[in-house]
């Protein structure tokens, strides 16, 4: 027999097949017609059970419409079909909205440290991260900082100029004082050995 349709004639000199009702299929060898399993549906009869999409997922068993497969929510993600459940997004990606395939790796200068993220957490002032998919943000070595929120890299202050952490910026060096790129204070100038600094800010 066809997909759809069962035979329970032993001997049968004829093609005599007989018509599952929606929500159920043959078996394997047609003889008996079964309940489509989680993840599928028929809503004909002598039809054969559906998969759900991908990015959809369903539990119920012997459905006959395509609705009981349900968008994944926001935060999870499938992309096989016929599932009966969507996967949660792992640490380092997220999904914001529903039907998604795959979760989404969070962008250089982002990231999420939770299972489930509808969404990927900026980097915070000093510090960064450069990686795809990351879980956690690396604060900015010594003399470095960001311009902004979310950002890739860390930036080395320049010559003349020292960090002011808690600030988060640059300052220039005063008067008597100097620093070389990447310093984290500025440091006086030598004045017993006959050394005397630039104007402000410069190395």
């Amino acid at each position: 027999c066809e997909g759809g349709k069962v035979s329970i004639a032993v001997g049968a000199a004829s093609n005599i097949c007989n018509s599952c009702v929606s929500g159920e299929s043959n078996n394997e060898d047609s003889t008996a017609c079964i309940s489509c399993t989680a993840g599928r549906y028929n809503p004909s009869a002598g039809g054969t059970c559906i998969a759900c999409g991908k990015g959809k997922a369903s539990t119920s068993v012997g459905a006959l419409i395509e609705s009981v497969c349900l968008p994944c929510q926001a935060g999870k993600a499938n992309n096989i079909e016929g599932n009966i459940a969507c996967s949660d997004c792992q640490p380092g990606t997220s999904s914001p909205s529903t039907g998604y395939l795959d979760c989404a790796a969070c962008v250089a200068g982002t990231f999420s440290n939770v299972t489930q993220a509808t969404s990927c957490k900026t980097c915070g002032l000093g510090k960064s991260t450069s990686s795809v998919g990351s879980t956690s943000c690396e604060s900015c070595a010594s003399g470095q900082y960001t311009a902004s929120k979310g950002s890739a890299t860390c930036t080395f202050c320049p010559g003349g100029k020292a960090l002011n952490e808690a600030e988060n910026k640059c300052q220039i060096c005063e008067s008597g004082f100097y620093s070389n790129p990447g310093a984290s204070e500025c440091t006086p100038c030598d004045y017993a050995s006959g050394y005397v600094s630039k104007p402000e800010g410069e190395r």
